[in-house]
């Protein structure tokens, strides 16, 4: 079973009252218990009070926490009520009442899970797994460790995802893997150091890698470490956490031979955990008392201190300890019948334990399968993912390449067809063209050698009068419409590029549009003003 007096599991922050501070926590209560302040104010006193001194008046604010609850349900705060049982249900946790904590932690589920309060409901699964983790239900424990673990990561909540790791560390030691725990808080360590705000939290991993490293066999390691958290529980004024990090420095002190401090521990832990009214842990912590009387050599002592307390433990593994330890003092004393029975019962309860850690041995091996398990359904949903992923892709570069080639389909067509129309536009005009060389010749049919531009008529209709190679470009033109530019130069006896500037500006003069065929279209122009006795102008337009 689950010894509260071996390592912290995380959980509420505790405080404890400082002299000084009762006054304090007086006048808080004063306010949250005057009826005739606002309802916010009281609250506020209280949430001030039970985070500075719930841990040393446990009982006190437990009455005030349930008047809390009847206030939340008259005003339908559904908030405030969930929230009160939570702390309840942490402080009966705490006190070791088990089942009372889970009947308040489910009193409280319903009303976050409608109000999907992620941050709340992971605190309630990581004090489900505390409560679970003390009755020995190890695999509910992590489950519910695992599902405040996603809660956290939900909203972000980083204090709680330390807090909730830390723990399921501890889970893996109360399995007896220390090894592996130690992996969890030495990898945690260094988060922590590096967050000034989780100041609190290093001291509790500081006391759970001090009893890791006692577990170990490395002494000198747990001491050192079991200080640090003991500094920073004294700090914080943790008293719950303070007096579970003493009970481990006396342990680790009696494992070094230190009686003397072993001894002044373990009477500090014990009257902590009378004042907070956790007997249980107290008696517990007394075990150590017996040993160090024992080993001190003062057996008598150590019967008087032990035998008072086998009626008060319920444990197997405490009681284990102690049937030992009276078992040697008998022995010491030259008590031998009663040795025996000492012996006896020693060996029926470390059965007890052996079985114990045999279902620790099998819960382990559970939890590994599951998280094995678990890690297989990832992979296999991770692999289907990708698959899915590469279908997608693929249809999309399908969809890419088949419309592409519809595009480029498309493309071909258009230019195919735009070729075709431009070779009928050349047609068309050629044809034309010599429509209007037979017209000219029709027109004189005195001169046989009739068909060519009337040059008289052209400047008339244009207004304006044509320069020597303009009007031999257009004669040339006439012979062939399909002429180069170059041919052009080479039978005018002219460079290239006056031929392209006589042409540019026949083009503005006789309002040439076309774009592709313009010198066929040029003389198509002059040839209809050529052969034209009236009209409304020499523009010539593309049909």
């Amino acid at each position: 079973m689950f010894n509260a007096s071996r390592f912290v599991m995380g959980g509420f922050v505790l405080f404890a009252a400082s002299a000084m501070g009762a006054d304090r926590m007086d006048s808080l209560l004063r306010v949250w218990r005057d009826e005739g302040r606002g309802f916010e104010e009281r609250l506020n006193a209280l949430n001030e009070g039970y985070r500075a001194f719930h841990a040393v008046h446990p009982d006190t604010f437990f009455v005030e926490l349930e008047r809390l609850q009847r206030m939340a349900e008259e005003a339908d705060r559904p908030l405030i009520w969930a929230e009160s049982l939570l702390r309840k249900g942490g402080l009966l946790n705490y006190q070791g009442q088990n089942q009372a904590a889970l009947l308040a932690y489910a009193e409280a589920e319903a009303p976050l899970i409608q109000l999907g309060d992620s941050l709340r409901l992971g605190t309630l699964a990581a004090n489900r797994g505390n409560v679970h983790a003390a009755m020995g239900d190890y695999i509910l424990a992590l489950e519910q460790f695992s599902n405040a673990l996603r809660c956290y990561e939900a909203v972000g909540h980083v204090p709680g995802q330390h807090t909730t790791r830390m723990a399921l560390g501890s889970m893996f030691m109360l399995l007896n893997d220390d090894t592996r725990a130690l992996s969890y808080y030495e990898a945690l360590e260094p988060e922590l150091r590096e967050r000034p705000e989780s100041e609190y939290q290093l001291g509790l991993l500081y006391t759970n890698l001090g009893w890791c490293h006692r577990e170990l066999g490395e002494l000198e390691l747990a001491q050192r470490f079991l200080e640090l958290g003991l500094a920073s529980h004294r700090k914080f004024q943790s008293g719950f956490h303070e007096a579970k990090c003493l009970a481990n420095l006396a342990r680790v002190h009696l494992d070094a031979g230190e009686w003397s401090q072993a001894e002044s521990r373990a009477l500090e832990s014990i009257a902590l955990y009378q004042q907070l009214g956790a007997e249980r842990s107290g008696f517990e912590t007394e075990v150590l008392l017996v040993e160090v009387e024992l080993r001190a050599g003062r057996p008598q002592s150590a019967l008087d201190l032990g035998k008072p307390l086998l009626p008060k433990l319920t444990e197997p593994s405490p009681l284990q300890t102690l049937y030992k330890a009276l078992y040697d003092a008998h022995k010491a004393l030259g008590q031998n019948a009663s040795a025996l029975y000492m012996l006896e019962q020693h060996q029926a309860f470390r059965d007890s334990v052996l079985a114990l850690k045999n279902s620790h041995i099998v819960a382990r091996v559970a939890y590994e399968k599951d998280v094995e398990h678990q890690l297989h359904v990832v992979r296999m949903e991770g692999r289907r993912e990708q698959d899915r992923l590469r279908i997608q892709q693929l249809r999309l570069v399908l969809g890419l390449v088949i419309g592409f080639g519809a595009a480029i389909s498309l493309l071909i067509a258009y230019f195919v067809r735009f070729r075709a129309d431009q070779r009928l536009r050349r047609k068309a005009l050629l044809h034309e063209i010599d429509s209007l060389k037979s017209a000219l010749k029709q027109a004189d049919l005195a001169n046989p050698e009739a068909g060519g531009l009337d040059r008289e008529q052209i400047e008339h209709r244009l207004g304006r009068t044509l320069n020597p190679t303009d009007w031999k470009v257009l004669n040339i033109l006439l012979e062939d419409p399909t002429v180069t530019n170059a041919v052009i130069a080479e039978r005018a006896f002219m460079s290239v590029d006056g031929i392209g500037s006589s042409l540019r500006r026949m083009y503005q003069y006789f309002e040439v549009t076309e774009t592709k065929y313009k010198k066929i279209a040029l003389l198509r122009a002059a040839m209809t003003l050529s052969a034209s006795d009236s009209g409304e102008g020499a523009g010539f337009q593309s049909a």
